[in-house]
């Protein structure tokens, strides 16, 4: 399966009696593809892509034009060892980038951003039902992070004012949790994860290496209490590897890059409480 899509917002503006609008670019474009393939009767594969780019340009003097994309390649490979025993091995990879570049009139660069994000991971899943009562799900994680971001501008600005990074990273996860179904009324389900967070380079130096080490229970309570309809509680740590470099206010100078041994990671614990109905056959 291939698709495709485009808009075509910015030929609007070319209606406008404002040349700087007349100019200017607003649109964005993406494809998406996926491909399954049966080996046999316990083995099949699965594929997919997809490739994403969004374009800003607009004249106001100074011009402004902004883009930024994505694109990911994944591949699974799901084999069946018996029927309480299966396994999946999955490849992904990604890169994200995003550019800013701000030009005087002559069209000279006067101020310029790059950044982009580069995602390898690599994940391997045990799920187990070794009763009606119970279904185990265990497996491990390498995700390998790389991420660059420069600066530049010919304002009366130092250059090494400017934020520059250069920071890759290592995020190496094991997991396991069980589905127990204790009754026809409740089911808990435990679960804990264990994560290994290490940088393998940094810059500009002399940057601090980071390597950290992190444990993330979590638990889930649900209780039926009719067809179709259950309340439940959950609760979970997670911990985030990421920094926003940027101002006060969201805008698109601002850019995530992996911390390193300056920044402890952030620390969230959630809370949920939660009801679920099924409305009909077709709506929950």
């Amino acid at each position: 399966m291939i698709s495709g899509r485009r808009t075509y917002a910015d030929l609007f503006l070319k209606l406008s009696n404002n040349e700087g609008l007349k100019k200017s670019k607003l649109y964005f474009y993406d494809m998406n593809g996926k491909a399954n393939y049966i080996l046999g009767e316990k083995d099949r594969i699965f594929v997919s892509g997809y490739f994403g780019k969004d374009v800003l340009s607009y004249d106001i003097t100074p011009i402004m034009e902004l883009d930024w994309g994505n694109s990911i390649l994944s591949a699974q490979w799901m084999h069946l060892f018996s029927p309480q025993l299966f396994s999946q091995f999955i490849i992904s990879g990604s890169q994200y980038n995003n550019s800013i570049d701000e030009l005087s009139a002559e069209g000279m660069n006067i101020f310029q951003s790059k950044n982009y994000i580069r995602d390898l991971t690599v994940k391997v899943t045990l799920n187990w039902k070794p009763s009606n009562h119970h279904d185990i799900e265990t497996g491990i994680e390498l995700k390998f992070n790389d991420t660059d971001l420069k600066m530049g501008t010919t304002y009366q600005i130092a250059q090494n004012a400017l934020p520059q990074a250069a920071i890759t990273s290592l995020t190496s996860s094991a997991f396991t949790q069980d589905t127990w179904v204790i009754n026809e009324l409740w089911t808990l389900q435990p679960g804990l994860r264990v994560n290994w967070y290490k940088t393998l380079k940094e810059e500009p130096a002399p940057v601090p290496a980071a390597s950290y080490f992190n444990l993330e229970p979590r638990i889930s309570l649900k209780r039926n209490l009719d067809v179709g309809e259950s309340i439940y509680l959950n609760f979970g740590v997670y911990h985030q590897y990421l920094s926003l470099l940027g101002l006060y206010i969201n805008s698109p100078y601002d850019v995530w890059l992996p911390i390193d041994g300056s920044v402890k990671p952030g620390v969230s614990h959630h809370y949920i409480l939660g009801y679920n109905r099924a409305l009909s056959r077709y709506f929950q």
